[in-house]
């Protein structure tokens, strides 16, 4: 029997009962239908997660602009694409219900978009269209569905965007053309928010920024070597010519090496483009799993070298600045030969008191007075992104604090979209839960790959003794009781 799994958004729209009909009817037609409702959290139910997708011939999404802001959705929607690229065979079918155009959000090559799905008469040929495209060859895909991280960037237009000590120091660097900067910084910092406001800088200061998102190159990092450089340098030369008004020409010769072609396009660029010039790498964790990372970032070393060592005046304008969580020495095997060793460091930590502070006068005041401030910092710990979707909670339903503390670590309370996410990240591996429950009872826990992975999705820190901790209080109240 084909199996096929639904995904969908509880919480949004009138997916629910549109789902119930689906399943009945493809149930009817002799598919093996599973439903993820979250009904009840677990880690069985978080293991069960990858496992449902992985193991199954179709996935059905019935997706919405509303549904698509659910980051555990998103996070079945990625799984759904990394299962794809290990089994081109599974089917990826989405409904679209509008308003708003969702395929626009969901670059999957070989997704099948049926029809949108408005009321009650759209639902029967819809159920038709699903059994047709059922029958149909699966396409293979060709690039990962990607998001941006949960909550999305902060503009560096945005009235709540703050700025941080770190702000300061990438000004700084920018300002001097640092050759290397490394802004570090767990998941859901403030990372890419921080590159956004490098990026606007260099405008201000008349530099060039350029910008890879390699989250957003999905399955393309994991092309031909020499094919990925070659779309690296290619996008280069688009936003190159964008912001300058000029383009040059440039080459790329078959019997060079990917690195080479690379650091002849680079110096090619420098050499017909006057200014300063500025590269920002976002997510670049997502290289470091490739086959080709040393070789990469070797590149960039050489760079960082030549700003110091080279006659060629072109290198004194050039800058790379480079955002990752994920500790490199996890996977570049020679340390040395990357600029993770020399770079000027950049560490991205969460608000302060003070600039909670801030941030509530930015709403509005939802939060009234210093001590109901303290009381939110004492919870999440300032946590970027659990901060403001509280305040986005606040604001949005005229809600008060007290209601929101006693909700906070429910599986369907203001943070439970997030909160199960984090549940099926500790839940994959024995040797990842195993090491949360010893930090979940206060043992010591040394630092591995595994430990130093948790760190970089900001699940653990480490406190002034350097000791492992769990990184706020709200993740240590929902963990305790899942993982008990």
């Amino acid at each position: 029997m084909n199996q096929l799994v639904i995904l969908f958004d509880r919480a949004t729209g009138p997916q629910d009962q549109l789902v119930c009909t689906l399943e009945e009817a493809l149930t009817e037609s002799g598919y093996g239908t599973y439903v993820d409702r979250h009904l009840r959290i677990s880690v069985d139910w978080a293991r069960s997660v990858d496992e449902k997708i992985r193991s199954a011939d179709s996935v059905l999404a019935v997706i919405s602009d509303a549904s698509l802001r659910s980051e555990m959705l998103r996070y079945e929607l990625e799984v759904v694409a990394d299962a794809r690229l290990k089994n081109p065979k599974l089917r990826f079918i989405c409904v679209p219900i509008p308003p708003g155009n969702p395929e626009d959000d969901l670059p999957l090559a070989g997704a099948h978009y049926t029809g949108a799905w408005r009321s009650d008469d759209d639902t029967g040929p819809l159920i038709a269209e699903i059994l047709a495209v059922l029958k149909e060859p699966v396409e293979r895909p060709t690039q990962v569905l990607s998001f941006d991280s949960a909550g999305g960037a902060v503009g560096w237009e945005s009235p709540y965007y703050l700025e941080r000590e770190a702000d300061t120091d990438l000004k700084d660097c920018l300002k001097v053309s640092e050759p290397t900067v490394l802004v570090k910084g767990a998941r859901q910092t403030g990372k890419s928010s921080l590159l956004a406001q490098g990026v606007q800088y260099c405008r201000e200061i008349g530099a060039h920024p350029l910008f890879t998102d390699f989250q957003r190159m999905g399955s393309n990092l994991q092309a031909d070597e020499n094919d990925l450089y070659l779309l690296i340098a290619r996008g280069l030369a688009r936003q190159i010519q964008a912001s300058t008004g000029s383009s040059w020409n440039w080459s790329w010769e078959e019997g060079f090496t990917p690195t080479s072609n690379l650091d002849e396009f680079m110096i090619s660029l420098l050499s017909a483009h006057p200014g300063q010039i500025i590269w920002f790498l976002d997510e670049a964790d997502w290289l470091f799993s490739t086959n080709f990372a040393d070789g990469f970032f070797a590149l960039i070393r050489s760079w960082h070298n030549a700003h110091a060592l080279s006659t060629d005046p072109v290198w004194h304008r050039f800058s790379v600045v480079i955002a990752y969580a994920t500790e490199a020495h996890l996977f570049i095997q020679d340390i040395n030969q990357s600029p993770f060793n020399v770079g000027r460091k950049i560490l991205l930590s969460g608000f302060t008191l003070r600039q909670s502070e801030e941030l509530n006068r930015r709403y509005a005041e939802p939060l009234h007075g210093i001590d109901q401030v303290h009381e939110l910092q004492e919870l999440l710990d300032g946590q970027p992104y659990l901060t403001r979707t509280a305040f986005d909670v606040l604001l949005r339903t005229q809600g008060h604090l007290r209601a929101l503390l006693a909700s906070a670590d429910r599986d369907d309370g203001p943070f439970g979209d997030h909160l199960r996410r984090v549940l099926v990240s500790v839940s994959q591996l024995s040797t990842v839960r195993d090491a949360v429950k010893r930090v979940l009872a206060n043992q010591f826990v040394e630092s591995s790959p595994e430990v130093d992975r948790l760190v970089a999705a900001g699940i653990l820190t480490k406190n002034s003794v350097g000791n492992h901790m769990i990184r706020c209080k709200l993740y240590r109240r929902y963990l305790a009781r899942h993982l008990s």
